[in-house]
């Protein structure tokens, strides 16, 4: 009896499965060295428990290049004895794996000694014998479910295009949209009944049952581009991200995996995006590293002497906690004489505050300061340095309602708070589509994310208070904050201008009781004494001004800014594409011209 699930959890656990004792014959390769490979995920070995004529090979480092042969049957061509044809051909002629891809009846598995793999959203449809829109996430699962148990060795599954990576594809327009087929059938589920992926959503359990029947998953990359134009763009990025967190995910339940990639781009960029794919920070760090750039960390800029900046003044407990004792620095202008170039990257860090009475409270916090502060308590030493805020028995107030206030709704909820309150200026969004938002426009409706849903579990009823706003803070006698004055609003739309604006609504004042508050509530712009030391110049949202909304170029000659300096707190995947654009600016700067593309 086997004493593991899958060629990894074996791996993990020393021992040499059968299948690896093949594999590293066929490679010519030491037993041990193949399970190593395997128990780090650089090596997949697909064989399902159920695919008994399994002759098995390896996918991965340091391994031969694998012949994978594409066929299958559709509503409109089912020929089985071609399929078979075409089957017998390819195992005649070598080929370690047949991608069946029929989205119509049964697989072809049991003469194949090849390993096989399916994409179970191609068969969705024919399988079910249902219209897209019918098909439901459960129906999906079925389909995983039912290929597992046919044999089928591996599967491509798109899970990385979940919403976020859809919100950034739709932001950056391409010029040949989804090529892929799976993601482009995800997409348009997705867009016609407003839901989540169901393989990203339902993740968990996908990964349950491939465990059951040891199938590796190969994770599809559903925003591949199509042409070259399209390559390395935001979507395509922002889905690596997704994949980059799944793989880990799969690992974390011993099932191998297989990435996708990259799509049609330049050959000079085809190397970045594989290391980019095999780990996502790390690897990139690695290539510039080779590529020349030098990092220098823990370095402050300043105009002359530098003096200590407090990130949170109003607080000495969080200044404490965030002080860098090995903090060093360095004068803008020697940066100046000693490049040709300087790109200014260093965020929209500057918090907005809440301007009431009672502000200098202690026990209030910006809530980035807190989250951090949080995770490098429970990085480095598992909460025993104690150099967080803990929310632990304390009454939780979060003012903001977007991702960085869920953030902290979920932080202090696992901290475990007696209440957490989060008080949102905007009003609630509908549950339901609303006649002026038809598809296929993205659904405006509420949304609960993971913060809310766990208070929702532990206290019974969403935190969230919307139309609200804090108008004064409320002391102890020792100045600790005890409670908020909030007060509700009342949001308008301007005949003239068609813009909303909000009121007070008089008499509507209640007290929310509080012993810690936490300010989500947006970020006003870059660090203005980062901007002071190079002398560029802010515009009205204090970001660095720049002659228009696509250019890189400041006030000061050789000065470039780009990421959320540039365009103010956004997304990663925009923070990319501005690095590339920036870069191609200074190229131009220095060469005359710009080969980056």
């Amino acid at each position: 009896m086997r004493e593991y699930k899958t060629q990894m959890e074996a791996a993990k656990k020393g021992i040499i499965t059968p299948e690896m004792r093949t594999v590293a014959t066929k490679e010519y390769m030491e037993p041990e060295k193949l399970r190593e490979l395997v128990a780090k995920g650089w090596v997949a070995i697909p064989a399902n428990v159920n695919h008994t004529s399994l002759s098995a090979e390896g996918v991965g480092s340091g391994l031969k290049t694998k012949i994978n042969v594409n066929l299958g049957i559709s509503g409109d061509c089912k020929d089985y004895t071609m399929e078979m044809q075409k089957v017998d051909m390819a195992i005649k002629f070598g080929a370690e794996a047949i991608m069946d891809l029929s989205n119509y009846g049964k697989q072809l598995i049991e003469r194949s000694p090849a390993m096989i793999g399916t994409v179970p959203m191609y068969d969705a449809i024919g399988y079910l014998d249902k219209d897209l829109l019918e098909i439901s996430a459960e129906d999906f699962l079925e389909v995983v479910r039912a290929h597992a148990e046919e044999g089928v060795d591996f599967m491509t599954i798109h899970a990385g295009i979940n919403r976020r990576a859809i919100e950034a594809f739709r932001r950056d327009p391409r010029k040949m949209n989804i090529v892929s087929r799976g993601g482009s059938l995800l997409f348009a589920w997705m867009m016609m009944t407003g839901n989540e992926n169901p393989f990203y959503e339902h993740y968990d359990e996908v990964l349950d049952i491939l465990r059951e029947y040891d199938v590796t998953i190969s994770l599809g990359d559903a925003l591949r581009p199509g042409c070259i134009d399209d390559a390395t763009d935001a979507g395509q990025i922002s889905e690596l991200i997704e994949l980059g967190a799944l793989t880990e995910r799969a690992w974390a339940k011993d099932v191998q995996v297989m990435v996708e990639g990259p799509g049609h781009m330049a050959m000079n960029e085809i190397e970045a995006n594989m290391k980019l794919e095999k780990q996502i920070i790390d690897r990139r760090i690695d290539v510039m590293k080779k590529r020349g750039i030098k990092f220098v960390l823990n370095t402050e800029v300043a105009t002359g002497k530098a003096s200590a900046k407090a990130v949170c003044p109003k607080d000495d407990q969080m200044t404490g906690y965030l002080k860098n004792k090995n903090l060093k620095y360095v004068k803008a202008d020697d940066l100046l004489k000693e490049y040709d170039a300087v790109v200014l990257a260093c965020g929209a860090a500057n918090p907005r505050d809440i301007k009431a009475p009672g502000r200098d409270a202690k026990g209030i916090y910006f809530a980035v300061d807190f989250l951090k502060t949080t995770t490098m308590s429970l990085v480095n030493s598992g909460f025993a340095d104690k150099q967080f805020v803990s929310c632990k028995g304390k009454n939780v107030l979060v003012i903001g309602g977007g991702d960085t206030g869920n953030d902290c709704v979920g932080t202090a909820v696992r901290e475990g708070a007696v209440s957490v309150t989060q008080l949102e200026m905007m009003p609630k969004a509908p549950d339901t589509r609303t006649p002026d938002n038809p598809w296929p426009e993205w659904p405006k409706i509420c949304k609960t994310d993971y913060g809310q849903q766990e208070a929702i579990a532990v206290y019974g009823h969403d935190p969230r208070i919307y139309e609200t706003t804090v108008k004064e803070f409320i002391k102890d006698k020792d100045g600790n904050v005890k409670a908020a004055k909030c007060v509700k609003l009342d949001w308008k739309k301007n005949p003239e201008t068609g813009r909303m604006s909000m009121t007070e609504i008089e008499g509507s004042e209640y007290i929310v009781d509080c012993d810690v508050v936490l300010i989500a509530a947006g970020f006003l712009g870059c660090q203005t004494y980062v901007a002071e030391s190079f002398g560029v110049e802010l515009n009205e949202r204090t970001n660095v001004k720049t002659p228009c909304p696509n250019s890189y170029t400041t006030n000061v000659p050789k000065v470039f800014v780009a990421g959320d300096m540039h365009r103010g707190q956004s997304l990663v995947v925009w923070a990319i594409r501005e690095g590339r654009e920036a870069a191609m600016a200074v190229e131009e700067l220095l060469l005359g011209y710009t080969n980056l593309q």
